[in-house]
Parts: C-alpha cells; structure tokens; sequence
C-alpha cells in the first residue's frame, strides 16, 4: 500500500471512484491505488485541518493540559526516582501513550503508586487529546464540503 491510501484511509474520506480499484483475487481483495493526486490532495486536507485545530479553543486546552500532565509526572519522577530530566520525560510519555516499552519502571512505593494513578489518569486525558484533534480536523474537512 502507499502513502495516498494510508491517508485517504487515516481521514475517511476513501474514495472509490476516484482513488481506488479493488481486483478480487482467491482469498482477498487487494485494493490498488492509482497514481494521481490523491496522495497530496489528502496531505494538503490533513496540514490544512491540523492547523486548524490548533487554533481551535478546545484543542488547544486539552493540549495544554495533557503537556501539562506530562511535565508534571516528570517532574514526579525526577524528585521521586531520581531519573535525569530526559528519562523523566520520555517515561512520561511512553507510559501516557500506553507504548510502555518497559526499558524504565518506578523502584519505590510512591513511584509505583503515581504511576498507576498517573496511567488511568493520563490514559483518558490522552485518548481526549487525540480525539479532540481529529475531530476537529475532520469537522472542518465535513464544513468545507458543505459549502
């Protein structure tokens, strides 16, 4: 698959007739992309809509607040752990965004317990911050073709 169907797919907005055609083979359907502008005009939709959603009022609270959250587990793990302020930092994020690759984990009681709170906490802040922006992206790609 190539970059023109990945972000038809990532925005929704597939279009069959235009972008697409589907060759049944045994045992799937491959979809096939042809090569037209359909891979920039859904990089152009997305830039577009991404900075639209910047300047919206939601998006750029909950972004806030979710830097927020992470800089405030930082410094948790800083003080707390002991960590440098990078592997503060990148814990934070990595167990935020549930990657949790496992390489860093808190060694003392008040550590282990912060981050299970923090993980719950931060798991529905996070999930609201990407919703937020992509939703706000694709209201503003659903306004346009309403005019």
């Amino acid at each position: 698959m190539n970059l023109g169907l990945w972000l038809n797919v990532l925005i929704g907005q597939l279009s069959v007739n235009q972008h697409c055609s589907f060759r049944k083979s045994s045992t799937l359907v491959q979809m096939q992309l042809f090569e037209d502008e359909g891979a920039m005009n859904s990089l152009t939709r997305i830039t577009r809509g991404i900075g639209v959603a910047f300047k919206d009022g939601r998006v750029k609270g909950i972004l806030a607040f979710t830097v927020g959250m992470i800089l405030w587990a930082s410094v948790f793990y800083h003080f707390v752990e002991g960590w440098s302020w990078l592997d503060s930092i990148y814990f934070s994020v990595v167990t935020i965004s549930t990657v949790g690759f496992g390489d860093f984990s808190p060694e003392t009681a008040a550590g282990k317990i912060f981050t299970m709170v923090y993980i719950i906490v931060g798991l529905g802040v996070f999930v609201t911050a990407a919703t937020t922006v992509a939703d706000t992206i694709l209201s503003q790609d659903d306004t346009k073709a309403d005019k």
